[in-house]
């Protein structure tokens, strides 16, 4: 699933997308609070919670786009929002992300160090999770579900199962 087509669901998405609509504010998201945004769709999605989680759908804070602009997504653009941040990015490649020490509770924070490795060949990816590696990977190649552990095999059910819902 391409990131922007996690968001199609939702009232104009795809209109604003393409460009043929300019008026952001026609947009089906509203900031009622800091805390609280409402969401109105296009049609009914029974798995909208599972597309939330797309990247694309992730909060930003508005503060680092007004301080940064278009560098807001460079490493260590962030300021104390966000719980981690960018330490390194190498574009279509790995993203380093570290615990932000500077955080409002940066204590309750327990990962200290995520390496995201971007690919696009999922065998490849395959083979470097069963080295060990990788701990996670984000989507399987179908063919290879029932090879897989027991575990691993409810991974690639859930998996195999949303792409089922998003196509």
């Amino acid at each position: 699933m391409s990131s922007v087509a996690a968001l199609l669901p939702i009232l104009n998405a795809g209109e604003i997308s393409s460009g043929r609509e300019k008026d952001l504010s026609k947009l089906g998201m509203t900031a009622l609070d800091p805390q609280t945004l409402r969401i109105t769709l296009a049609r009914p999605t029974p798995w909208l919670l599972d597309l939330l989680t797309d990247q694309t759908a992730m909060p930003v804070p508005r503060q680092a786009i007004e301080k940064w602009g278009d560098r807001w997504t460079q490493p260590r653009a962030y300021g104390d929002e966000w719980a981690i941040h960018a330490e390194e990015w190498v574009p279509l490649d790995e993203i380093d992300l570290m615990r932000n020490p500077h955080f409002h509770d940066a204590a309750a924070v327990k990962i200290d160090e995520v390496d995201d490795i971007l690919t696009d060949d999922s065998s490849a990816a395959l083979k470097r999770y069963e080295t060990g590696e990788l701990d996670v990977i984000r989507s399987l190649p179908r063919r290879i579900c029932p090879r897989l552990s027991k575990s691993d095999r409810a991974n690639c059910a859930a998996i195999t199962y949303s792409e089922r819902l998003l196509s």
